[in-house]
């Protein structure tokens, strides 16, 4: 059993499709469950089953960026209790990261394994390395121990 809420292999939602694109939560729905488990830890159930449903919320076969990928400001309409997406950091950016966690009312998603995968932060660690639930192993890690790189993240806040 995971301990992270929302496991993108559960096979309960792992066949499900990411909107209207080709790809499913389990193969590709790493960033979805990261933002419904940093929602999760506010107190909102917002599933990774629910935003898979929208067609809207992702990139569709044939896009130049590549298929199910979030549309961010999709993804803002659907979001409970005045969250809203912040910023987003198209490169490592540790101050922005600690301030996010920081907030009581943030939080932070990181980019991972040179862009591949998408986890959420839950705390700093030594060594400029960060605790992170992962929504690929189902567990708490080290994102660094793991992945190797942080190359990216997107805050939330209200």
């Amino acid at each position: 059993m995971s301990n992270y809420p929302f496991y993108q292999r559960d096979p309960a939602i792992a066949g499900n499709k990411l909107g209207a694109s080709n790809l499913t939560i389990g193969r590709a729905g790493c960033t979805t469950c990261a933002v419904c488990d940093g929602l999760h830890f506010f107190g909102f159930k917002i599933t990774p089953e629910f935003l898979a449903a929208d067609p809207n919320l992702y990139t569709k076969p044939g896009d130049p960026q590549g298929e199910g990928l979030i549309l961010w400001q999709e993804l803002n309409k659907l979001l409970p209790g005045g969250f809203k997406m912040i910023k987003r950091n198209t490169s490592r950016v540790d101050a922005d990261i600690i301030a996010s966690l920081k907030d009581p009312n943030q939080f932070v998603i990181l980019k991972v394994n040179n862009g591949a995968h998408w986890t959420l932060a839950l705390r700093t660690l030594p060594k400029n390395d960060y605790l992170v639930d992962d929504p690929w192993t189902g567990k708490k890690v080290s994102a660094l121990s793991i992945y190797h790189n942080i190359v990216g993240s997107v805050h939330f806040g209200r």
